[in-house]
C-alpha cells in the first residue's frame, strides 16, 4: 500500500496541476468568444466546487471527526460547527480591515492626484461619499469613473481581487494538506476508490482557483506571480502524501490528536470557504458583478454551472 501511495504522488500532483493551469493556459492563448465562454464556464462552476466543499466534505468531517467515539464526549459538542464560525469571522475581519485600507489609501491618491493636477473641484471629488461610489463599488460602477478617479479605482478593484483568491488558496490548502497526510498513511480495501475520489476532487478544486487567477490584472513585469500562485495547489496534497507514508508505521488515524488535529483544520478551513464561496464568489458575482445586470438566460447559465459545480463535488463527497 505504501507503495501504491508513492505511485499517486505523480497521479495527483498531475492533476492539481491541470486544474489550476488550465485555466490560466486558456486565458493566455484563447480569446474572443471562446474564451470568454470556458472562463465563464469554469468560474461559476468553481463557485458550486468551492461552496460544496465547504458544506458537503470539510464542515461534514468536521463533524465527524469531532463525535468519533475514540474522542471520547466533548464538553462542547458543536466544535466543528464553533470553529467554522470562527473561520467565517476571522476571514470576515481580515477582509473588512484589508478593504478598509486600500480605501484609505485610494482616497489620498485620488486626492493627492487632483491636487497635483490643480483641480479646483478636488475637494468636491474626494469626499468620502463620492470615494465610496469610486471605489468601494469599483467594480460594479467603474465604467461611470473618469480620468485619476477610474484608474484608483482600478487599482482598488484589482488588489481587492487578489486578496480574494490569496484567502481561496488559504483555504484550500489548509485541509488539502490533511487529506494528502491522510491518505499517504492509510490503507484497507476502500483506497483505491477515496484515491480516485481525491483526483477528481484537487482537479476541480483547482479549476475553481485558476478561473479566478485567470481573471485578475498583472502590472506589466509581475505576470510570472500568477504561475507563482499555481504551484501551491499542486505541491500542497503531494508533500502531504509524502508526510503521511513517513508517519505510515505510526499513524494512527482514530488517536486523539488526530482526530482533533483534523477536525480543527477541516472545521476552519470550511469558515474559510463558506466566506469565499458564498460572499466573495457567489454574492459579488451575481449582486456586484457583471450578472447583477445580466439577462435571464446569462443568469440561468451561471446558476446552472453553481448547481453542476457542487453537484460534481457532491458526489465525489461519497467517498473523499
Amino acid at each position: 500500500m505504501v507503495r501504491l501511495a508513492k505511485s499517486s504522488t505523480a497521479v495527483l500532483l498531475i492533476g492539481s496541476f491541470i486544474g489550476v493551469l488550465l485555466p490560466i493556459i486558456c486565458s493566455t492563448i484563447v480569446s474572443g468568444r471562446v474564451f470568454r465562454a470556458i472562463f465563464f464556464a469554469t468560474k461559476h462552476f468553481g463557485t458550486g466546487v468551492i461552496s460544496c466543499t465547504a458544506f458537503v466534505h470539510l464542515l461534514y468531517h468536521g463533524f465527524v471527526m469531532f463525535s468519533n467515539a475514540c474522542l471520547g464526549e466533548l464538553a462542547f459538542e458543536p466544535a466543528a460547527a464553533a470553529i467554522s464560525l470562527a473561520g467565517v469571522y476571522i476571514v470576515f475581519s481580515v477582509d473588512f480591515f484589508v478593504m478598509r485600507w486600500l480605501h484609505s489609501r485610494g482616497e489620498r491618491r485620488l486626492a493627492a492626484s487632483n491636487a497635483a493636477n490643480g483641480d479646483d473641484a478636488a475637494e468636491s471629488i474626494a469626499s468620502s461619499s463620492h470615494i465610496e461610489k469610486e471605489l468601494i463599488h469599483a467594480q460594479r460602477d467603474l465604467g461611470h469613473c473618469h480620468g485619476p478617479a477610474r484608474e484608483i479605482a482600478t487599482d482598488y478593484s484589482s488588489a481587492q481581487a487578489h486578496f480574494d483568491v490569496l484567502i481561496l488558496e488559504a483555504g484550500i490548502i489548509f485541509h488539502s494538506v490533511m487529506i494528502g497526510v491522510s491518505l499517504g498513511a492509510s490503507g484497507g480495501d476502500q483506497w483505491i476508490p477515496v484515491f480516485i475520489a481525491i483526483v477528481f476532487h484537487q482537479l476541480f478544486e483547482g479549476l475553481a482557483l485558476g478561473s479566478r487567477i485567470a481573471q485578475l490584472v498583472w502590472p506589466a513585469g509581475k505576470e510570472w506571480k500568477k504561475w507563482a500562485l499555481t504551484l501551491p495547489i499542486g505541491l500542497v496534497t503531494p508533500v502531504g502524501i509524502a508526510i503521511g507514508i513517513g508517519l505510515h508505521a505510526t499513524y494512527n488515524p482514530n488517536s486523539g490528536a488526530s482526530l482533533l488535529s483534523i477536525g480543527v483544520l477541516d472545521s476552519f478551513s470550511a469558515g474559510i470557504l463558506i466566506y469565499t464561496g458564498i460572499i466573495e464568489c457567489l454574492y459579488h458575482d451575481f449582486m456586484h458583478g457583471s450578472l447583477a445586470r445580466a439577462g435571464l438566460g446569462r443568469v440561468s447559465a451561471a446558476l446552472f454551472f453553481v448547481l453542476a459545480g457542487s453537484l460534481c463535488m457532491a458526489v465525489i463527497g461519497k467517498w473523499a
